[in-house]
């Protein structure tokens, strides 16, 4: 009777708790029932299955955290259309995540993207071909797996993760991620998991290893054993508050490398039509190897050609080269390398001493394709108070598979606001030049693409929509910046284009279209960076130099500092170019400031005493001054002399400095005046006479600072209105750090100074002709400032005379 009154009591309890619990109980018998069937029948045993989460755009999908969590790992995928694993096609995916407390307070929030890549697929022991991952519809690809790495010590009060999918390439594809967080066990523990695991996991576990199992220390076990993933599933039911699937992944090596003949060689690919430049880090000793891509080719050349940093000098030279492989090794400064070769060639560049490779990653930007009957539309902001520049930088392009295709296309330009309405429309014709340093992404025999044409619009502040079209088939890349943002450069570690590139603070943004483009629409350009073209009129010595006035009084300090002169002596310019006299005698020519006057030259001294002492000068071995001075610096000049070639000496000690002569090749001084604001700023005024013009400022740092910034602001700019071909930037902003102290100011006992630092301010042809103000402030006081202009050619020197009234 006991055990018939039980069983009476255990039915009943099961006819109350049928209600609640029947719908689990189907759920999970049509489970049982449906799931074999909706896997492939193809499934290969080498298949892995692991469940995928997608993420929703619209709501946050959560997993909780345990407290023994160190790290957090978000193992991310894209899902495909077929027709977006050829080509070129935009894969570009990112999702948003954010770490919360038991409050469901935001500890920490983020972006994140990632680049979908299709791994190639993989073949099996029966013959078969099979992706290396795929789902059980095979009408949907499955990208390679991405990481993303979070440490939980940053956040140690997040209890849970949420993520939602923010952009995919197109409406169809899907975000999948999977979740799991790292926890530790104590060594000791470790330490005894090991005899228990069959042969196989050993194996698995230490496959990273060298050895094998049976040789691996102790010590590196635990250290395995110690850090385990545990995966993590989402808050809520499957198919009500988050939807998830079946991803497989084929536990297959990958296929053998193809012949030999057909793999391109590692390195960056250079060609007749498509050249390659590699930044230079610093000064050092550098192998260059450069391997043709056909290895039947017998010989061939390449012209390679180094820019310096400093001073933008360009060394040429070709070098000749037979199969396998042809190897270059020498001293290189901090500079730009370039290289043409003869035939297709693969490049690579390393450090000599270390033989660290220093082969730069190649750089892709992304373009969209204008057609007549597909424009590109980009998405203005029309709550913006101060209107909105923007720049479009467009690229003809000529390609096989288009043959509609030109290096010339008609432009249009329409902006409209949020009602539709057009407020500004434009039309250019473009025909840039191709380009040497640009290209499609991929080896696409017989296409080639153009330098940029950029185009500046500043938009009205109720704009909302910016439409692009054309005529012919046409890149465009779109880009926009807030108004009031200043430019920002550290110097001089980021002088040129090229030095520090990855670290420094973008001029504008990338603009993306409103509307995802069609399969094919978008292309990948590779570019490289383009040498800096020199002004031959300005190398030569053909230009007029002229200082700008200060708008405030300002005491005036003259400097003598290092100056690489590169191009000839100018005769304006012999009365501030100096030249270091060694101890012993040497000959050099005196050269005058105009033909047939005679001069004073000037002597400049900087000793590490200030006691009186007599100095001689010798012209040809006869003494030509002799003199006292005291002092640790001074200056005084020479007795009147002609033009010509003598034999100068000095017996006095210190270093001297001599002018108007030519300096050696890459060395001198220049002597140069500067101003001593009392405030921390000054003011220069520019007459602004040609379209486009330059102001140079020559800043010194404050003695005993080894940093500073310098703000700089023109003002009294209204810039053209229209589609504009220049953009100028009229706030500034430098971080200037001291790299050497080598000036020496005249009339002063204050010792070395920093040496100058000369920042480049463009005014383009966006701003008129006319008078603008620039000012030049520093965050600290005590530095020293200039500004001047070069413009191209030379103006008329003229030279006045006095005559008596008898003609003589």
């Amino acid at each position: 009777m006991r055990v018939l009154g039980r069983a009476i009591t255990l039915l009943m309890i099961l006819l109350l708790l049928w209600p609640i619990g029947k719908e689990y109980v189907v759920v999970a018998l049509e489970w049982m029932n449906d799931s074999p069937a909706s896997q492939r029948p193809d499934l290969p045993d080498e298949a892995d299955q692991e469940t995928v989460f997608w993420l929703s755009s619209e709501r946050w999908m959560r997993f909780s955290l345990t407290e023994s969590a160190s790290t957090v790992r978000i193992l991310a995928h894209l899902e495909m259309l077929p027709d977006q694993v050829e080509g070129d096609s935009d894969r570009l995916y990112g999702f948003a995540y954010r770490l919360l407390d038991e409050r469901e307070n935001e500890v920490y929030s983020d972006r994140h993207y990632f680049r979908a890549a299709v791994l190639p697929p993989r073949q099996l022991e029966d013959g078969r071909e099979f992706p290396a991952r795929f789902y059980d519809d095979p009408e949907r690809v499955a990208s390679a797996a991405e990481n993303l790495f979070f440490g939980l010590g940053e956040a140690l009060s997040a209890v849970s993760l949420e993520l939602r999918a923010i952009d995919t390439p197109v409406a169809e594809n899907r975000i999948g991620v999977q979740i799991s967080e790292e926890q530790t066990r104590p060594r000791a523990d470790a330490g005894r998991m090991w005899p228990r695991m069959a042969p196989e996991t050993r194996k698995r576990l230490l496959r990273s290893h060298s050895y094998p199992p049976h040789l691996v220390s102790p010590f590196e076990i635990e250290n395995v054993l110690i850090s385990r993933w545990m995966p993590l599933g989402p808050e809520g039911v499957d198919g009500t508050d988050f939807t998830s699937d079946y991803l497989y992944t084929l536990n297959v090596p990958p296929a053998p490398p193809m012949d030999a003949s057909k793999v391109v060689p590692s390195g960056l690919i250079a060609t007749q039509s498509h050249w390659v430049t590699m930044p230079i880090p610093g000064q050092g000793r550098y192998r260059l190897e450069i391997e043709p891509v056909d290895a039947n080719v017998r010989d061939f050349t390449a012209n390679v050609a180094h820019q310096g940093n400093s001073e933008l000098e360009v060394q040429k030279s070709q070098l000749q080269g037979q199969p396998p492989m042809l190897v270059w090794k020498g001293e290189l400064a901090p500079g730009l390398l370039k290289l043409n070769p003869s035939v297709p060639v693969a490049i690579r560049l390393f450090d000599d001493d270390t033989g660290a490779e220093l082969t730069p990653d190649a750089r892709y930007l992304r373009a969209d394709i204008v057609t007549p009957g597909n424009p590109v539309r980009f998405m203005l902001d029309p709550d913006n108070d101060a209107g909105q520049p923007v720049r479009l930088d467009l690229r003809t392009f000529v390609h096989p598979e288009r043959p509609d295709s030109g290096l010339q296309a008609a432009v249009s330009v329409r902006v409209t606001d949020e009602s539709g309405e057009v407020l500004e429309e434009y039309q250019q014709g473009i025909n840039p030049p191709p380009s040497y340093y640009q290209r499609f992404s991929g080896t696409l025999a017989g296409s080639r693409v153009s330098e940029a044409k950029s185009l500046f619009l500043q938009v009205a502040e109720n704009a909302a929509e910016l439409e692009v079209t054309s005529n012919t088939p046409l890149l465009v890349t779109g880009y926009a910046r807030l108004m009031g943002l200043p430019l920002e450069r550290d110097l001089p570690s980021e002088r040129r284009p090229w030095q520090g590139y990855a670290n420094r603070m973008p001029n504008w943004f990338l603009m993306k279209p409103m509307v995802s483009p069609e399969p094919g629409q978008r292309v990948t350009l590779q570019w490289f960076f383009k040498p800096i073209e020199l002004n031959p009129a300005i190398a030569s010595g053909r230009y007029d130099w002229e200082a700008l006035q200060p708008a405030h009084n300002s005491l005036i300090r003259e400097v003598l500092f290092p100056h690489r002169l590169s191009g000839p002596l100018r005769q304006s310019a012999v009365g501030s170019i100096y030249r270091a006299l060694p101890k012993a005698p040497v000959t050099l020519t005196l050269v005058a400031p105009e033909k047939n006057i005679s001069f004073m030259p000037e002597l400049i001294y900087r000793r590490s005493n200030s006691s009186p002492e007599t100095v001689t000068v010798f012209r040809d071995g006869k003494v030509w001054l002799r003199r006292g001075i005291a002092g640790r610096t001074g200056r005084f000049s020479l007795p009147l002399v002609d033009a010509g070639r003598y034999r100068i000496e000095v017996e006095g000690s210190g270093q001297w400095y001599l002018n108007h002569n030519q300096p050696p090749d890459g060395a001198g001084y220049l002597k140069r005046s500067l101003y001593f604001p009392e405030s921390t700023g000054q003011t220069f005024v520019l007459d602004k006479v040609l379209a486009r013009e330059v102001a140079n400022l020559d800043v010194i740092a404050p003695q005993g600072v080894e940093s500073f910034t310098v703000t700089v602001r023109v003002s009294n700019a209204v810039r053209s209105e229209g589609l504009l071909d220049d953009f100028s930037f009229l706030d500034r902003r430098y971080h200037i750090r001291v790299k050497d102290k080598e000036a020496l100011m005249l009339g002063s006992q204050s010792g070395a100074w920093a040496s100058p630092v000369t920042i480049g301010i463009p005014l383009g042809d966006d701003l008129p002709p006319g008078r603008y103000r620039i000012s030049v402030e520093l965050n600290k006081p005590g530095g020293l400032m200039a500004g001047y202009t070069v413009r191209e050619g030379q103006s008329q020197n003229y030279r006045f005379f006095r005559r008596s009234l008898d003609g003589y």
